[in-house]
């Protein structure tokens, strides 16, 4: 008993994210779904699992790699169907698509049969 004298009143017990709740979340995080969902699915309330992934790095990277799963097997799709297949419309379709995030250069291309050629690299003013 508490030196106060009064009861002290535990609402439920802590929740311990055990191997099989830490698969649950990656499972749901991996096709794409919220924390809302993977703690529903797995059992646990949010703030359990903010709380540990604000403690624990390990599981913080391991939850962001979950979240990003879908998105690099996305690419990697796109990347082979380039790459290996040779697909010049999934080729275009990337570099129309494709970002240059930071980059203070300008690429202009053009396509030639199955080849992309550059026709001019310059430095874009900022």
């Amino acid at each position: 008993m508490p030196k106060n004298g009064k009861k002290e009143i535990r609402v439920g017990a802590p929740t311990v994210i055990t191997s099989d709740v830490e698969d649950k979340l990656e499972d749901i995080l991996k096709v794409g779904g919220t924390i809302a969902e993977a703690t529903s699915y797995a059992g646990i309330g949010e703030r359990t699992y903010y709380d540990r992934a604000k403690a624990n790095d390990e599981f913080s990277q391991k939850m962001l790699s979950a979240k990003h799963y879908a998105d690099v097997e996305a690419k990697n799709v796109v990347v082979k169907s380039i790459t290996k297949d040779k697909n010049l419309d999934t080729a275009k379709w990337w570099l129309e698509k494709r970002e240059f995030r930071g980059s203070n250069v300008q690429v202009l291309q053009q396509f030639k049969t199955d080849k992309i050629e550059i026709l001019d690299y310059s430095k874009v003013e900022d």
